[in-house]
């Protein structure tokens, strides 16, 4: 070999080394890049996930400092004082309220100092449940820590979710331990929130407390409350840490490499965990890496086969030369096989590169690109096409063209893509550009904005922008001394619709609602949703157009007209509360409360109704809490008396039962008629433990009777209603030891209005224990004949409106011999209830009713006048010389 083809071969290997030592350089440096890239995104992920994450812990937080300040804003003596004094129902329908708001809150709890439930957002009265071994509760007790604690993750024992609690402790006057405020956290809310965040295959988010147990994560399923079997040191020092940190380590499930960003909340013990897999964020660069390696091979080939052409023979160099093109080709190829975009322009201004992914992001001509034009040609067709539409646009694009170091910047196209641009500077005075398609995720992350200020089945604007939206509005009142108006709305018998046809036909027509209401209201006032069935309009009154009553009586109108839902037609009705500001209030706060006021008014009187704010509907609110206030602390002081009004068969003149009946002692107002308290109580949610101790008190005084009688108990709707009440029952009598057959329950028409399969259900069950049924009221309802046939009934009572009418008219009267003839055609045995006189009592005698009741007889006796009342038989007060049976009679009543 000549020394000139000795120096050509050291030449191509020194090339050759060259070019091996470049293209490493480069691939590690792409993997560098590919790495930091991945580092960037997935800690930026973690931030604002974080970010959202905080938001919802903040806002349970929020309510129970705002729950914990007011109950010590009272301040009680003592811890019983306090706990008594937050037994209320009001208070507990505020926690309600407040859990309903808050998707991620499962419910508000206060616990008193002895650890027992004082009250519960979930259930009124609140169970009897003792919290002391619970984590929270013995931290709280032993340290004087007013700050947040989070407890251990437990399944919940109402619906079997995983539940964390965030708890505050509770102080007396003077420091003492009082308790706690507890907010339980619907674990599940977090994991359905990074599903909907955690789009990318590679990507797994956790959320954990810093002792490192889990709190929630997707996609994998890791168990809360338990720390991962791959937790490592790296991760307890980097939970530890009080700011972000990005490290890698070993998957959570796997054990697999990946790239972690741990992001701690800075106001709450818990960290979350943003993580993608290394194999995933390198995969784009291991197949750049190959297609680069295989072009370098094919390159190397190529230059070995040109000096082996040069050494041996020039006539080869055609085919090396076919070589280096094809080579060429599949470095091309790897170009449009990148998911980014890529534009070089070398040195002097010109396009190098640009991949077909370029071409499309940035709708650029195929044949512009083809002739490789400066880059001055591509920016001025840019331009003419409508690509930058502001001088601002042009200027930052040029400054990128020119950047001596890298540059990151988004920008939106006219189509409404949005492309995050990076520029990285050549050192031959050329730039790289890619382009990054980020549409989908600037998108989602609005989505998430856009639901912390929205309802998300109406799209309504929720309780929180509403607030926002009535402070700037009172704002701009007292600015300009304008008016506005606060409308708020409940749609009426909305618990009937989803008990009847399901939440499914609930959320439809409250979806239909709100296109009513934005129909008839129009885009410029502010429209809620408040609450469940609750709406609010902010209507600011600038001009004699707007008037708030009259927009009332329109979204009344509007609303009364058919829905149909699911192919049924629906016929709605609201009621609506109206308050003014300033004439009605000084503040939100007040306008809300004086609008809720008017609303109460509303449904009060009826439905369908508007009412209008005045000063006497805050001074019968002020009554009406008064008489609740009384009417809830009435149980406990043993305020309620039952007595016994006897029921005579006409036959014998003897006892043939009683009925039980509800008296309240007020130690002001002295007797309260049952008229004016039951309504009250079905509405504070009383009355169905005051009607079971009105039951087992009356069984209890039946089984001490010596005869055979029977004993009478009205029954509410709500105690009907419930699928539990057989059981109950069957509890009560087994407690007394009163027969079944000896117990008559009395319903009225009302209950039996709307086809309801619990009730028939219930009624069925109690007969099959041997217990009676009546109908109480009988011919004052709708189709009372027809209940006689749908229902199982054993006696009715007729009316005391007709037995006081019979003996002076002749409808009344015809109208008992009707009922009674019914009666005897049905096999149904009748008191005739409300007997004033001796002609009634006479008249009913002689056509055959069986019992009669009423203060003609006897009125309502206490127990112990009862018991005597049972035990000596007396002649009707009609009936000098009645015929007495030697034995009672073998009573059913």
């Amino acid at each position: 070999m000549s020394a000139a083809s000795r120096r050509l071969v050291l030449a191509g290997i020194a090339l050759l080394i060259g070019m091996i030592a470049t293209v490493s350089i480069a691939m590690v440096d792409t993997r560098n890049h590919a790495l930091e890239a991945a580092r960037t995104e997935t800690e930026r992920l973690a931030k604002a996930i974080a970010e959202q994450t905080a938001v919802a812990f903040r806002a349970t937080d929020i309510v129970i400092a705002a729950f914990r300040d007011e109950i010590e804003s009272k301040t009680y003596a003592t811890p019983e004082a306090q706990a008594a004094g937050i037994v209320t129902k009001e208070f507990q329908k505020e926690l309600d309220r407040q859990a309903t708001l808050l998707p991620q809150a499962d419910a508000f709890t206060v616990v008193d100092a002895s650890g027992h439930l004082s009250n519960y957002s979930r259930r009124w009265p609140p169970p009897h449940l003792n919290l002391s071994d619970r984590d929270y509760f013995r931290y709280f007790r032993d340290h004087d820590d007013r700050g947040i604690f989070l407890s251990k993750p437990v399944t919940n024992r109402g619906n079997g979710l995983w539940t964390a609690f965030l708890a505050r402790r509770i102080d007396g006057p003077s420091g003492q331990f009082f308790g706690i405020m507890l907010g339980a956290m619907d674990l599940s809310y977090f994991r359905n929130f990074y599903r909907e965040v955690a789009q990318h295959e590679n990507l797994a988010i956790t959320l954990v407390d810093r002792q490192g147990r889990v709190l929630a994560s997707y996609p994998y399923d890791l168990p809360p409350g338990q720390r991962p079997k791959n937790l490592t040191a790296a991760w307890d020092r980097a939970l530890a840490k009080p700011h972000p940190s990005v490290m890698t380590g070993p998957g959570l499930l796997d054990g697999s490499a990946r790239i972690i960003s741990v992001h701690p909340l800075a106001d709450y013990p818990v960290v979350v965990n943003v993580s993608v897999s290394a194999s995933g964020a390198l995969a784009g660069w291991r197949q750049q890496a190959a297609l680069t390696a295989l072009a370098a091979v094919f390159a190397m080939l190529c230059m070995i086969l040109l000096f082996r052409a040069i050494i041996l023979q020039l006539r080869r160099l055609e085919r090396s030369e076919a070589d280096l093109a094809r080579n060429s080709n599949t470095l091309s190829t790897t170009l449009d096989h990148i998911s980014q975009g890529i534009v070089m322009i070398d040195g002097q201004g010109r396009v190098a590169v640009c991949n077909r992914q370029a071409l499309a992001m940035l709708d650029l001509p195929p044949g512009l690109m083809a002739s490789n034009p400066s880059a001055e040609t591509v920016f001025a067709y840019q331009v003419a096409a409508g690509e930058f539409p502001d001088a601002e646009e042009e200027h930052r694009y040029r400054g990128s063209l020119y950047a001596d170091k890298p540059v990151t910047y988004e920008r939106q196209r006219p189509n409404g893509r949005i492309l995050e641009v990076q520029c990285v500077p050549l050192p031959d005075g050329g730039v790289v550009r890619t382009y990054s398609d980020v549409t989908e995720r600037r998108q989602s992350e609005e989505r998430i904005r856009y639901l912390a200020h929205h309802d998300p089945l109406t799209q309504l604007a929720n309780r929180t922008l509403f607030t926002a939206r009535l402070e700037e509005e009172i704002a701009r009142a007292n600015q300009g001394a304008h008016r506005l108006a606060l409308l708020y709305i409940d749609l009426d018998r909305f618990k009937y619709v989803n008990d009847s046809h399901g939440h499914g036909a609930g959320d439809a027509l409250l979806v239909k609602l709100a296109e009513r209401l934005t129909l008839t209201v129009g885009f410029g006032p502010t429209i809620a949703r408040t609450g469940g069935d609750e709406f609010a309009i902010i209507l600011p009154l600038d001009g004699p157009q707007h008037d708030a009553s009259h927009l009332a009586r329109d979204i009344v109108t509007a609303v009364r007209q058919p829905l149909e839902i699911d192919g049924n037609a629906f016929r709605a009705s609201i009621s609506i509360g109206i308050a003014h500001y300033p004439d009605h209030a000084k503040s939100a706060s007040d306008l809300l409360r004086n609008a809720d006021i008017a609303l109460y008014e509303a449904k009060n009187e009826g439905t369908g109704l508007v009412r209008a704010f005045d000063a006497g509907m805050e001074a019968r609110q002020q009554a009406l809490f008064r008489r609740e206030q009384d009417l809830r602390s009435a149980f406990e002081l043993k305020q309620f008396e039952v007595v016994y009004q006897p029921i005579l068969s006409t036959v014998s003149g003897c006892v043939a039962g009683a009925e039980a009946l509800l008296r309240w002692h007020h130690p002001i107002h002295g007797l309260v008629p049952p008229a004016d308290f039951i309504t009250l109580a079905e509405k504070l949610g009383l009355i169905e433990p005051l009607g079971f101790w009105v039951l087992e008190t009356a069984c209890k005084e039946a089984a001490q009777w010596s005869l055979e009688i029977g004993v009478a108990v009205n029954l509410s709707p709500v105690q009907v209603n419930s699928e539990t009440l057989a059981r109950q029952v069957q509890q009560i009598l087994e407690r007394t030891g009163l027969p079944p057959h000896r117990l008559t329950l009395e319903v009225t028409e009302g209950l039996l209005l709307e086809p309801n399969p619990t009730v028939l259900s219930t009624m069925h069950a109690l007969r099959a224990l041997g217990i009676r049924f009546s109908l109480d009221d009988f011919g004052t309802g709708h189709s009372g004949l027809g209940y006689l046939r749908r229902f199982p009934f054993d006696a009715i009572k007729i009316d005391k409106l007709f037995i006081q009418d019979m003996v002076e008219h002749a409808d009344a009267a015809a109208i008992v011999n009707a009922l009674l003839a019914v009666s005897v055609e049905l096999g149904l045995e009748v008191v005739a209830e409300g007997v004033e006189t001796a002609a009634q009592l006479e008249m009913l005698r002689s056509r055959q009713c069986q019992y009669v009741q009423g203060f003609f007889l006897s009125p309502p006796l206490p127990a112990a006048e009862m018991r005597l009342f049972v035990l000596e038989p007396r002649p009707f007060p009609s009936c000098p010389d009645p015929v007495l049976a030697a034995e009672p009679p073998a009573i059913r009543l």
